[in-house]
């Protein structure tokens, strides 16, 4: 699985040709935030959700899921740079244990996150 794309990459393409101001008119929202949805500065509530299904523009489980799906892989990025700081400090204490503890911790979650690309 590659990077998922954030909702507002998605909602972009099912508005293409719809100033932002009519579509926020037409949700029943301030253009603002809107616009924040789809220059990727925040995520679909569930009220948005419900609006954009109201809309015809996707269900709202659709919506959340792929909001979840998003801050799901986010996280998973995170995850795998905290244990690779921790790898580098522990390199620097010299513990082998540890080391090799915090190694193997990291290769696993890299395999994992490659499955995932793959997928």
């Amino acid at each position: 699985m590659r990077d998922p794309p954030h909702p507002g990459e998605v909602l972009g393409s099912r508005l293409s040709g719809v100033s932002v101001t009519a579509a926020a008119k037409l949700l029943g929202v301030p253009r603002k935030a809107l616009s924040d949805i789809l220059n990727r500065r925040s995520g679909v509530s569930a009220d948005m959700a419900i609006r954009l299904e109201e809309a015809d523009l996707g269900g709202a489980d659709f919506w959340l899921g792929i909001h979840l799906e998003y801050n799901l892989w986010k996280a998973r990025i995170r995850a795998v740079t905290a244990y690779s700081e921790a790898l580098k400090k522990l390199t620097e204490e010299v513990d082998p244990k540890a080391y090799y503890y915090a190694r193997e911790k990291l290769r696993r979650a890299n395999m994992l996150l490659a499955e995932r690309r793959i997928k």
